[in-house]
């Protein structure tokens, strides 16, 4: 391989613009979402060439060197140093990528024991100090760490894929879920809510995909024989769980590390034409409209009441339902935000020019 050559666009010229990536699957979501989908739709516009390379190739330090724009995705390696300073004085810009509350992880997260480790703590602050911009996630995250840089942008999650709004007609409601071992606690929270709402409601059943041992908790504590499993599986697999559901819950504790995370549970479900119902926390107040695109809970018990609410109601999971649907189709696609993010990059570059 060699670095890609510059050709001329309507933004100047073609960018080439390298991820620098230490995730070694495709299956992580912050990869689908923060890497991959991002560099496609951006790499389609014609306007730029996008590369991720992995920070255990050979090719690492000089594809990143050679990159009108590097983005690094998370990273504390101590080998970035001299390749951030290389760029600065050949006025090339580096944007750090924080996508999630690094001072807060719980135990459900990867990456925790990574960062537990107060020197690799200490270079990510120095390198989101030391880059040209911060791109978060974001509302949470950028109220978090707004301090690290005065240049610090949001880029949301978006769908590249949008699913069916439409539902079949049955007698059943399936209410659902998805998560592994990490989200137990969410998921436990409000487990006697959920059964409650079973009880009342005897034609409400219950869809978990994940992990083996959260999937015997709930069904220990729901009614027998009304909650169905599927096991893990990929992005695409996920999403065709979804398409079988007519209400979707986002349980989340209330803690700084949740008040981070981004609001993507809430767009996979309106893209699937699926009822969000989230804890009322940051991510979700952002974007999702109350009684319009989604319902917000505060409490176990204001949960249980939009369950019934909703599953005695078809009129009211129709209305919501293609709302949220048409929100994600109009505002939150992967291809419509892609000229706003080049854009970004192209001003930065243009300043340090």
């Amino acid at each position: 391989q060699q670095p890609v050559h510059r050709r001329k666009t309507a933004l100047g010229h073609r960018l080439t613009i390298v991820n620098a990536v230490a995730m070694l699957t495709r299956k992580v979501g912050d990869y689908i979402y923060r890497v991959e989908q991002p560099s496609i739709a951006m790499g389609k516009t014609g306007k730029a060439t996008v590369v991720t390379i992995n920070t255990i190739s050979p090719w690492f330090e000089t594809l990143c060197l050679s990159a009108d724009v590097l983005i690094l995705h998370l990273l504390s390696e101590h080998e970035l140093l001299p390749i951030i300073e290389e760029r600065k004085q050949q006025g090339r810009p580096t944007i750090y990528e924080l996508s999630d509350n690094i001072m807060s992880l719980h135990s459900g997260v990867g990456i925790r024991v990574w960062f537990s480790d107060p020197v690799n703590l200490a270079l990510a602050f120095q390198y989101m100090t030391m880059s040209d911009a911060v791109q978060v996630t974001g509302q949470g995250l950028s109220a978090q760490f707004g301090f690290t840089h005065s240049q610090m942008v949001i880029f949301e999650n978006q769908m590249a894929t949008i699913g069916k709004a439409k539902r079949q007609p049955t007698d059943r409601v399936i209410l659902g879920w998805a998560g592994s071992s990490g989200h137990k606690q969410d998921i436990e929270e409000i487990l006697d809510a959920i059964s409650r709402v079973m009880h009342d409601c005897s034609h409400v059943d219950f869809a978990f995909m994940g992990d083996d041992a959260v999937y015997r908790v709930l069904s220990a504590a729901m009614p027998p024989g009304r909650v169905f499993y599927t096991p893990p599986g990929t992005l695409e697999e996920y999403l065709s769980f979804l398409q079988k559901l007519d209400i979707g819950i986002a349980p989340l504790q209330d803690n700084p590390y949740n008040h981070c995370r981004s609001d993507v549970k809430f767009l996979e479900y309106a893209s699937r034409g699926v009822v969000p119902v989230l804890r009322s926390l940051t991510p979700y107040n952002v974007s999702a409209e109350h009684g319009n695109t989604a319902f917000l809970y505060e409490s176990p018990q204001q949960l249980s009441e939009i369950l019934t609410r909703l599953a005695r109601d078809i009129g009211l999971r129709d209305r919501v339902r293609r709302a949220a649907y048409d929100y994600v189709k109009e505002c939150r696609t992967e291809n419509a935000h892609a000229v706003r993010r080049l854009t970004f990059y192209s001003n930065l570059m243009d300043r340090h020019k």
